[in-house]
């Protein structure tokens, strides 16, 4: 089998019984568990063109890249019902939202040239042009998801077991170059421990937590396949019941599939991996959508446990893509407060900030935002005062 670990591209043979070197476990784990995107305003295309020559085919190639580039953001970025509104635009209009152009790799022959490029797009003036179009978008990406796909129900329900060609289909889905990074598990003695079919049916909070660990998340999928018909044989129906557990994948959905004429097994389920990943990019991005003109101001009280606590939550404010100031009121030995000026809803933001393990919620008297599990009164003695 294959399987897409964060966003590397190179397929892993999965069977089960494989005994894999701990170094290349570990390398997996790892990529797996970092997120999808390094920078939201960084796209990467594939682009190739011919031309009279080699100097022709790369101008021909760049500026359909960047016409691609743009689209792909746009996807990315643009909650799916305000995509409408935002027309096809040329390669002059594109220009002036790029901050920069990289190429990865490339090949330039007589006449033809293929390379890899990542364009850079200015975050400010990508937010001026969608917001003076009245278009809701996030640039909040999702920490990773673990998707445990389980073929069947009752008894005869697999995940770890071969033949599961549900789950095959999910470990060659590459993504869609979206917000939520999907995880496949490797399938090891670890996973297999971890979590089976039954557990992953039933919800077993132990058991998806102990999964989604290894995978340096704290989100899970359940995705279950049931297939009425035989899809190697065609005219077959397919039913997704997918039931997330953590902050991202919160809601549960439900999607049927009609085999098509002519489809192959392989084709099929790929579908269907297909348009599950697009509904959970689809939820999310409605969930963390704003409008980038609007800004509100929340008081909040940082709870100190130690120094490190405060310096990783300013650090963290700073860095989200929804805080536009934090301003510092007072700063005492167990806690600091502070006033958040953010886009977007208070809920909007202490989701982002959960998925950095801090923790806004409502206190006796006020926002509170903690630090892991932050714990303690609030003393309002300035730091180094006994």
């Amino acid at each position: 089998m294959a399987t897409r670990i964060g966003d590397s591209r190179v397929p892993v043979n999965l069977r089960s019984g494989r005994v894999w070197p701990a170094f290349l476990l570990l390398l997996l784990a790892l990529l797996g568990a970092q997120p999808a995107l390094a920078d939201v305003f960084t796209v990467r295309v594939q682009a190739e063109a011919e031309g009279a020559n080699a100097d022709e085919a790369k101008a021909k190639a760049v500026q359909a890249a960047q016409v691609e580039a743009w689209q792909r953001l746009l996807r990315r970025i643009v909650v799916d019902e305000d995509l409408a509104g935002a027309p096809p635009m040329t390669v002059a209009e594109i220009q002036p939202l790029l901050a920069s152009m990289e190429v990865v790799n490339e090949t330039l022959k007589k006449k033809k040239y293929s390379g890899e490029l990542a364009f850079k797009f200015n975050p400010d003036t990508v937010r001026s042009y969608l917001s003076g179009r009245g278009l809701r978008f996030t640039e909040t990406p999702a920490r990773p998801v673990v998707v445990l796909p389980v073929l069947g129900e009752g008894e005869a329900a697999v995940l770890w077991q071969d033949p599961n060609p549900w789950r095959l289909a999910w470990a060659n889905h590459w993504g869609s170059d979206g917000l939520v990074p999907l995880v496949v598990p490797l399938g090891e003695l670890e996973d297999v421990a971890a979590a089976d079919a039954p557990e992953a049916l039933a919800g077993d909070a132990k058991a998806l937590a102990s999964l989604a660990g290894r995978y340096g998340t704290g989100d899970s999928l359940v995705a279950q396949a049931l297939v009425t018909g035989d899809p190697a044989k065609g005219g077959a129906a397919l039913t997704v019941k997918a039931t997330g557990y953590g902050a991202v994948a919160s809601q549960s959905f439900s999607l049927t599939f009609q085999q098509a004429p002519k489809e192959t097994e392989a084709a099929f389920y790929a579908r269907a991996v297909e348009a599950v990943a697009a509904r959970l990019e689809s939820d999310w991005k409605r969930a963390n959508a704003f409008y980038y003109g609007t800004q509100s101001s929340l008081p909040v009280t940082v709870v100190i446990g130690a120094l490190q606590d405060w310096l990783l939550a300013r650090q963290v404010l700073e860095s989200s893509p929804l805080v536009v100031k934090v301003q510092v009121l007072s700063l005492s030995r167990s806690a600091a407060s502070i006033v958040v000026s953010h886009r977007g809803t208070v809920e909007q933001l202490a989701l982002w900030l959960a998925q950095q393990d801090l923790v806004l919620q409502q206190g006796v008297g006020g926002w509170e935002l903690r630090v892991g599990a932050t714990a303690g009164a609030v003393d309002q003695k300035p730091l180094g005062t006994n």
